[in-house]
């Protein structure tokens, strides 16, 4: 699923719902929402997509430095990104469902997202990548509530016909976290928000629960993640009903 909805305010909630599990404490979140590339795997599943069709990587690195600049638009970095997979020829759903059932994500993922169900969190996945990457995953997790940035078009004989991108993904990330809160009554602030990125700065702003995955690139995000953590193991603190402060090895990465 890549369900989008308009943005809300953050921490406003529609007229026709009230919010549950009102957050008092460490591990009383009502829910979660995980970035992937970064966060649950090592790398960027949309740049290994592009080194395994036999694309340029320093050709795709100068798009998303465009991206990023905003001097190219949607449709631009779409065609860009539809010609880079297209490299050694036509490329097909079963093809590219085959290569992302083989993805490798940390060793902890699925435990962590079994004491997530333990705990009663609702979980989902918001991502930058494929939609039908980040809904391979989700299966493979046993995550119904998923979210995705890129979106790739087929035809009827299961062709790539197509490429959609939303440039501003910490924007959509937002809508999509709104969603998730919506679909489940859900406040933003009972949201544990995990990822690495510039792209999930919204979502850090928004639930107020931000906890950053940290890498040496990562250093001028600290200031923006409630919590800074340097593996996915660390996490299993905050998940401890009752449980005030997290383990050691997790660093305050601002003063709330």
């Amino acid at each position: 699923m890549s369900a989008t909805s308009g943005a809300w305010p953050c921490r406003t909630l529609a007229r026709d719902w009230q919010p549950r599990l009102a957050r008092t404490g460490a591990g009383c979140f009502g829910g979660a929402a995980l970035d992937l590339g970064g966060t649950l795997m090592t790398g960027s599943s949309v740049t290994e997509t592009v080194r395994a069709m036999g694309g340029s990587l320093k050709e795709f690195a100068t798009l998303t430095r465009a991206c990023w600049a905003g001097t190219v638009g949607h449709t631009t970095a779409a065609a860009a990104l539809f010609t880079l997979l297209l490299s050694r020829g036509p490329v097909t759903r079963p093809q590219l469902q085959a290569m992302f059932i083989e993805t490798r994500l940390r060793p902890s993922v699925q435990a962590l997202i079994a004491r997530m169900r333990d705990t009663g969190y609702q979980v989902s996945l918001i991502s930058s990548s494929f939609d039908l990457f980040v809904g391979v995953v989700a299966s493979c997790l046993g995550v119904r509530d998923h979210y995705a940035n890129t979106c790739l078009d087929f035809d009827d004989s299961d062709a790539l016909t197509g490429v959609g991108v939303t440039i501003r993904a910490t924007e959509l990330k937002h809508r999509q976290l709104h969603h998730f809160c919506r679909l489940h009554q859900l406040d933003p602030t009972n949201i544990l928000a995990i990822g690495d990125s510039d792209n999930d700065l919204a979502m850090f702003t928004c639930t107020g629960n931000g906890v950053l995955l940290s890498h040496p690139h990562t250093r001028h995000l600290h200031s923006s993640a409630w919590r800074v953590a340097a593996a996915l193991d660390d996490l299993a603190a905050l998940l401890l009903p009752g449980r005030p402060e997290p383990a050691p090895a997790m660093r305050k990465g601002r003063r709330r």
